[in-house]
């Protein structure tokens, strides 16, 4: 990293998210875009970094090379970041547990292969802290958790939709066709707007000296 001033290095995997993630961001000169894979990225130098982030992407991760990698980059007592949004169904009697219960028939119907898939109980989430301290690499992690909501319109909602894994691979027709019944839903019943509701778990430790 630049001395006292700060830097971003990103590593991406997929060759045309690289590309698309260098052009959006050619206005930032301390941004760079390396494309690799995690698994097999070295720092240069090792030990150069105050905070290695990682949001909603460390679960794709080996975590006994993950957390290793991660501690070769950090310099001592740097920190580690990892940072994930988990969709909720909505509070009983909220506009967001009646979307999501409409949705909930439309992927049923359409892609029922995602419906287990769907808002997972926080208690079934993964502790990474565990984890995290039989590593040995770390100082005590912590968790942090909160709860929010947003609207999305239509467009923004089906959007988001098409950036996850999951619905990425559902065959391009069944996807297309699930894509159009929620449209549907979120115009004739919900005034153009998506609403839902989201836990985000933060996890924090810092580099062992």
């Amino acid at each position: 990293m630049a001395e006292r001033g700060y830097s971003i290095l990103g590593v991406e995997l997929g060759a045309n998210l690289a590309r698309v993630a260098r052009a959006r961001l050619a206005e930032y000169p301390s941004v760079e875009i390396v494309r690799a894979d995690f698994h097999d990225w070295l720092p240069s130098p090792p030990g150069s970094f105050d905070l290695v982030l990682a949001a909603s992407a460390f679960h794709w991760i080996n975590p006994e090379i993950g957390y290793a990698k991660a501690s070769i980059a950090l310099r001592a007592g740097g920190w580690l970041a990892l940072v994930a949004n988990h969709p909720r169904p909505g509070r009983i009697g909220s506009r967001a547990r009646a979307f999501w219960e409409a949705t909930d028939q439309l992927y049923r119907r359409s892609a029922p292969a995602l419906v287990a898939r769907r808002g997972i109980p926080p208690q079934r989430l993964p502790d990474r802290r565990p984890e995290m301290r039989r590593s040995g690499l770390f100082r005590a992690p912590e968790r942090h958790t909160w709860r929010w909501r947003r609207s999305f319109d239509r467009d923004q909602y089906i959007g988001l939709l098409d950036t996850y894994s999951d619905h990425r691979t559902l065959a391009r027709r069944q996807r297309m066709r699930l894509y159009a019944a929620i449209s549907e839903l979120i115009d004739r019943d919900y005034g153009g707007q998506a609403p839902r509701e989201y836990r985000t778990e933060l996890y924090l430790a810092q580099r062992m000296d």
